[in-house]
C-alpha cells in the first residue's frame, strides 16, 4: 500500500513516529469513538493507522509490507 504523504493534511512528520499509528488503532477501537464517528470511519481509521505504522517503521530503517485490502 502506497501512501502519498504529499496529499495528507496536516504535519508530514506523523509518518515518522509509529506510535501516532498505534495510537490510531487503539482510538479505532474505543466504543465511545465508534458511537460519535460510525463504524465506517472507524474501520477506515483502523486500516489507516496500520499503514501510518508501516510507513514510520519504514522511515527507521525497519521496513513492514501489509497485506492487499480487497
Amino acid at each position: 500500500m502506497e501512501i502519498d504523504e504529499s496529499k495528507i493534511l496536516g504535519a508530514p512528520n506523523v509518518f515518522s513516529d509509529p506510535e501516532v499509528g498505534q495510537y490510531c488503532a487503539i482510538l479505532s477501537t474505543k466504543n465511545g469513538f465508534r458511537n460519535c464517528v460510525g463504524e465506517a470511519v472507524s474501520a477506515k481509521l483502523s486500516k489507516l493507522s496500520f499503514a501510518m505504522a508501516a510507513c514510520a517503521l519504514n522511515k527507521c530503517g525497519l521496513p513492514v509490507s501489509l497485506p492487499h485490502a480487497s
